[in-house]
């Protein structure tokens, strides 16, 4: 049994919530009330090296919010919050199916956003337009990148009432966010390379509820107002072999025109109008080290740094999407040979076949 207040979980082949709650009520004149059954199907693992291997995900709900939006008059109608008690176990798996034991939404053609681990609080007193709702946001901390961020989202979800009978509304969680994982390999037989620090450039502060905030199909999103262009976030003592994993907001900076990764780089080439700010805003990782000639006894150490702009590929796409797996491998086989690489997974589906590779692409510091 879940209750709006109180929250205890019951683990099975399906995970059956109960949910139970009063919502709040509007100006409008609506219908009677029924009983709606939710079957919300949680993002399965990001990480999914062959099409077969679709193993599901780990997140933890906290908190659930449905928010309910005539679609005749597209008026707001009402919203409401189910959450947990400290201590509960999280929920694992990627079915979560629950019924409101009374009669809690509107009988009526309308349509439901379903947003989980956004905070207990987070639409307390809200009752504005959908407009408002997808341009709502949730700060992030750019300490706490390294760990799951774990805001989900569905909708918008048509809901056709049926006489006589309770409806299903299913919602497909996606994750408001992407992962980005950086694996460095050295495969140099003549020298030695170490690769001390990697530092995330331009990270967003904020991740969006829905896609643009709601905005138009080809703008940028966020502005460059709410993006943190110093330093970001900073992960030490890289191990050859061993990816590093962090995770990030949406950014969705357009594409350039770049032919080359070494152009990617380079203002003229950015995403942006404006001369000399055209790379304004674009994420990208900045991995600094050394490297020695020979077994490193006694050769001078040559500072290293490799600067990899995210993005669908390695030459015009500058655009982090939310629900992807950005998983880069630097490759590293000489002082002046390496090749980059970019494997990326849709969330909704699976991952890419085609491996983006880069080579010769070592950038040595003065």
């Amino acid at each position: 049994m879940l209750h709006k207040k109180n929250l205890k979980y019951g683990f099975a082949g399906l995970l059956v919530l109960l949910l139970a709650g009063c919502g709040e009520e509007t100006s409008e004149m609506l219908p009677a009330t029924t009983d709606v059954t939710f079957r919300l199907e949680l993002p399965a693992s990001l990480e999914v090296d062959t099409r077969a291997a679709n193993t599901l995900g780990d997140i933890t709900v906290e908190d659930v919010w449905v928010v309910q939006y005539n679609a005749s008059t597209n008026g707001f109608i009402k919203s409401m919050k189910f959450e947990g008690n400290a201590g509960t176990p999280g929920l694992n798996g990627n079915i979560l199916t629950f019924s409101t034991s009374s009669a809690d939404f509107s009988q009526l053609t309308s349509r439901f956003y379903v947003i989980v681990n956004a905070g207990t609080n987070f639409l307390d007193g809200f009752s504005s337009n959908e407009v408002a709702l997808k341009a709502k946001t949730v700060a992030v901390s750019s300490g706490s990148i390294t760990g799951e961020l774990k805001l989900l989202t569905s909708g918008p979800i048509t809901y056709t009432p049926v006489a006589g009978g309770k409806v299903m509304v299913v919602a497909p969680l996606s994750r408001a966010y992407a992962k980005v994982s950086v694996t460095w390999n050295d495969a140099d037989t003549k020298g030695v390379f170490t690769i001390s620090k990697m530092t995330v450039k331009n990270y967003p502060k904020y991740m969006a509820l829905y896609t643009r905030g709601g905005g138009a199909l080809g703008t940028s999103y966020p502005v460059t107002g709410d993006i943190n262009a110093a330093a970001s976030a900073t992960i030490g003592n890289m191990n050859s072999g061993t990816p590093y994993t962090f995770y990030i907001p949406e950014n969705l900076r357009g594409m350039g025109t770049a032919t080359s990764f070494a152009d990617k780089g380079l203002d003229m080439y950015g995403p942006g109008s404006t001369a000399g700010s055209k790379l304004g805003g674009c994420t990208y990782i900045l991995l600094e080290g050394t490297y020695k000639y020979g077994d490193g006894a006694t050769s001078e150490a040559i500072d290293v740094a490799y600067r990899i702009y995210l993005g669908g590929n390695l030459r015009t796409d500058y655009n982090i999407q939310r629900n992807y797996y950005y998983k880069v491998t630097l490759n590293l086989s000489g002082a002046n040979s390496s090749d980059v690489r970019v494997q990326i997974t849709d969330g909704k589906v699976v991952v890419f076949d085609e491996v983006e590779k880069v080579e010769h692409t070592v950038d040595f510091k003065d």
